[in-house]
């Protein structure tokens, strides 16, 4: 699963895999940079922590870690 940080103004500030059966570090990493990008309607409260779990279909696997590796080259 994954956990991110909610700012006061609706970005996500923080965002970390804390569990996974993945077994594809350069994968997760992927996600939990893509998750920074996020934006959510201003909490009411302030910051927010969410933890959400995150799940790929077994076909999918093999594309994911190409494209994972793809970004780690990119400048």
């Amino acid at each position: 699963f994954v956990q991110f940080m909610i700012s006061p103004y609706g970005a996500v500030i923080q965002s970390r895999i804390m569990g996974s059966t993945l077994q594809m570090p350069e994968v997760e990493l992927c996600v939990a940079k893509a998750i920074r990008d996020w934006t959510f309607p201003r909490p009411k409260q302030g910051i927010v922590i969410v933890q959400y779990p995150v799940s790929f279909p077994v076909i999918a696997l093999p594309m994911l870690a190409q494209v994972a590796s793809k970004e780690e080259l990119s400048p």
